[in-house]
């Protein structure tokens, strides 16, 4: 009997995998000769050293329970190439998976991801996403902190509603750098050198201290009711700052973007924004530009751009600016250009020397 037990609990232990000193489950190697490696229990998973899958077609890591977390322990999970398919998933029916501490490259078959967690409540923390198709992908009510995103084919960095996004970098990506679904957060996240826009955010989402300078499409682009605050947007290839409807742009820097630095649709609020040489490349783009009604331009300073504020219909207001040398190669080319649309606006004020109006709302040119 004594030896029946023992040969039983000796083939249990052959069987299970590795634990680490921590209790949590190991992944070497060895895991990956026939992947993808599945986790199917909950608990704490930590990689032991880089990991190779050379199989096309399989995922890396499928994560198939809820309440995971896999400390990748600074090591990098390197895929397949063009036939892969995503480096760690998760199905959008789970939730709460953590991944922190590593790298994922080279899992680049179309539409696939370095990690792709559908599911909801997940956490990113450290990662980097390098030379994928696309980066990182997270589901609704996502917390992705510190992770970076580099030279991936199509998007950087991608959540779905309610989520949070701080200190990530997205550059030198194909497509968009960092985009969050509607509800949102973007803070203190840089974009750079995308194909795309540097950072998109849906409607009722808020980008702060951010910076998108230099990607191929807008720099940071919103949806309605929206808020982009206190960011740096320069050297991108159409729009700094494209605004929808009911948003607010606020206390930021838009410098020698081609087309406008700041424009925005209906019922927006753009106030103590600094806008200088924008339409710079083009030749044709204003500091500040209200296509729609309803806006309220206030307390802003353009300067050197094709020209300064832009009114492009009627029944928006204009108050309390400044504006200099907005006198580009554009047809036609000022300080303050309303196109003819009523407009209710401050008086400009343009002489020089003591200022005499004592007007409160006066915009001035000098």
């Amino acid at each position: 009997m004594k030896k029946l037990v023992v040969t039983a609990l000796i083939s249990f232990c052959a069987s299970s995998a590795a634990l680490a000193g921590d209790g949590r489950i190991e992944i070497s190697q060895a895991d990956m000769a026939s992947p993808p490696y599945e986790i199917t229990n909950s608990g704490s998973y930590v990689l032991t050293e880089n990991l190779l899958v050379t199989n096309t077609g399989v995922y890396g890591i499928d994560v198939q329970v809820n309440n995971v977390t896999i400390d990748m322990n600074g090591f990098t999970l390197t895929g397949p190439g063009a036939n892969s398919q995503d480096g760690i998933y998760q199905a959008i029916t789970l939730r709460n998976l953590r991944v922190h501490n590593g790298k994922v490259v080279n899992w680049l078959a179309s539409y696939k991801y370095g990690v792709r967690a559908m599911g909801v409540n997940n956490q990113f923390k450290d990662l980097q996403a390098s030379s994928n198709y696309s980066g990182l992908f997270s589901g609704e009510g996502s917390v992705l902190i510190a992770c970076a995103a580099n030279n991936n084919s199509a998007a950087g960095i991608t959540c779905m509603k309610g989520s949070i996004v701080n200190e990530c970098s997205a550059v030198s990506n194909g497509d968009r750098g960092i985009s969050v679904s509607a509800g949102s957060t973007v803070s203190k996240s840089c974009a750079y050198n995308n194909g795309m826009d540097g950072i998109h955010i849906d409607p009722q989402s808020v980008a702060s201290e951010c910076s998108a300078n230099d990607n191929g499409d807008d720099g940071m682009s919103t949806g309605f009711g929206s808020a982009v605050i206190n960011c740096v947007v320069s050297g991108n290839s159409n729009h700094g700052i494209a605004g929808s409807r009911y948003c607010t742009i606020s206390g930021c820097l838009v410098w020698k973007n081609a087309s406008n630095g700041i424009v925005v649709l209906s019922d927006s609020y753009v106030l103590n924004n600094t806008c200088a040489q924008n339409g710079y490349l083009s030749g044709d783009g204003a500091g500040i530009s209200a296509t729609e009604d309803h806006t309220r331009i206030e307390n802003n300073h353009v300067m050197e751009n094709d020209r300064g504020i832009n009114i492009g219909a009627a029944g928006n207001l204009v108050i309390k600016n400044s504006a200099n040398g907005n006198t580009g190669s554009g047809v036609p080319s000022a300080d303050y250009d309303f196109n003819g649309y009523a407009t209710t606006y401050g008086p400009i004020v343009s002489t020089n020397g003591l200022i005499t109006n004592v007007n409160p709302w006066a915009n001035f040119e000098f």
